[in-house]
């Protein structure tokens, strides 16, 4: 592994990866968090929506590139690793990293990526692959004891706009029970994850 070569020899002493759901709370967690200057710098460097956000401000991608190769590439998953370790980390060499479900597969991905299992050996945990990134890995499980509230948080969160008025349409409950099954879907991903694991 170049972990320490490819971030200046700063390895963290911990990573910290927040596994959640959507809309559980977690962007507040790591906003206060990031007000320590101590454990890192908590952001969803893996969702696969600002992959390419991150990439340019990080300038890893080629001059007129805007978006990412199909399949992540060795050398391109490897920089972008390396940049995550060194904007997530903190003055306590403590790493922290935002990780819904959702975010873990393309975590993952990329992993298997920088770092591909030797033909005829066995193949390793995703845990296992990602730890060789980040390591002395611990995972913060949050979750939401109410997911109807946080899938109606979810729901209102997608609908941002000037406040509804008189006589606006009421709520689609139906979309809001569809987001609360997705949540404890996620969840009982993450609960299986961690069994593995």
């Amino acid at each position: 592994m170049t972990v320490t070569a490819e971030t200046g020899g700063r390895e963290p002493e911990l990573s910290c990866l927040i596994a959640t759901t959507p809309w559980s709370g977690s962007q507040l967690l790591c906003q206060a968090l990031r007000a320590t200057r101590l454990v890192g710098d908590p952001r969803d460097y893996f969702n696969p929506f600002e992959v390419v956000t991150y990439s340019v401000e990080w300038r890893l991608l080629r001059p007129g590139h805007n978006h990412l190769p199909r399949y992540p590439e060795q050398e391109f998953a490897r920089r972008y690793l390396a940049a995550v370790t060194k904007a997530a980390m903190g003055q306590g060499r403590v790493l922290s990293v935002n990780l819904p479900w959702s975010h873990q597969r393309w975590l993952a991905r990329f992993a298997r990526a920088a770092a591909p299992d030797v033909p005829g050996t066995p193949t390793r945990s995703d845990a296992a692959v990602v730890e060789q990134w980040f390591p002395r890995t611990r995972y913060l499980y949050l979750t939401s004891r109410d997911r109807v509230r946080q899938a109606a948080r979810w729901y209102r969160g997608q609908r941002r706009g000037p406040a509804p008025a008189a006589g606006a349409p009421h709520p689609d409950f139906q979309e809001i029970r569809w987001i609360e099954t997705l949540i404890s879907r996620q969840d009982k991903s993450w609960v299986s994850y961690f069994q593995v694991h």
